[in-house]
């Protein structure tokens, strides 16, 4: 799996939480909390590999098209994307 790919998949299940929080009237108070900290674990992993591949600044373009497998940290989103797309094929 490509690093684009795991950011798309992050991104949008954060979406998914805020939006879950906002409809469930938490958004104010707690509700930003869910998706912040899986942002922030991204965010995190993102300077992980920086630091592993020793990137300068002007090489961080890099990062989208480097394979990276599926992290364990993130096996939990990326299973439900998977579901996702599998339900979503027509046989």
């Amino acid at each position: 799996m490509k690093f684009r790919i795991l950011e798309k998949i992050i991104k949008e299940k954060a979406t998914q939480l805020e939006l879950e929080a906002e409809y469930s009237g938490a958004w104010g108070v707690w509700g930003s909390s869910d998706s912040s900290s899986l942002l922030n674990k991204l965010y995190d992993y993102k300077n992980g590999i920086v630091v592993k591949h020793d990137l300068r600044p002007s090489e961080f373009y890099k990062i989208d098209d480097m394979e990276i497998g599926e992290p364990n940290e993130f096996k939990i989103e990326i299973t439900e994307y998977k579901v996702k797309l599998a339900k979503s094929i027509q046989l």
